[in-house]
């Protein structure tokens, strides 16, 4: 489950569109506690890691993670 969640967060990323970003906001954070409950936070943390470093050119992304206290 916890890579699927990923590949739609993913999906909903492609194209810097600042019109997506909360829906993609809301799927981090039910990958987050997806993880939780599947006792692997690890993957969450990596992966929201990962997303900060290759959109790192998308503040308005960035700031919503940031809001969202992701």
């Amino acid at each position: 489950m916890l890579p699927i969640t990923a590949q739609l967060v993913d999906d909903r990323l492609i194209e810097a569109n600042t019109r997506v970003y909360p829906g993609a906001v809301r799927r981090m954070k039910a990958l987050v506690a997806a993880a939780r409950m599947a006792e692997r936070p690890e993957f969450a943390t990596e992966y929201l890691a990962e997303l900060r470093d290759r959109y790192r050119r998308r503040p308005s992304l960035i700031k919503r993670m940031d809001a969202a206290g992701l």
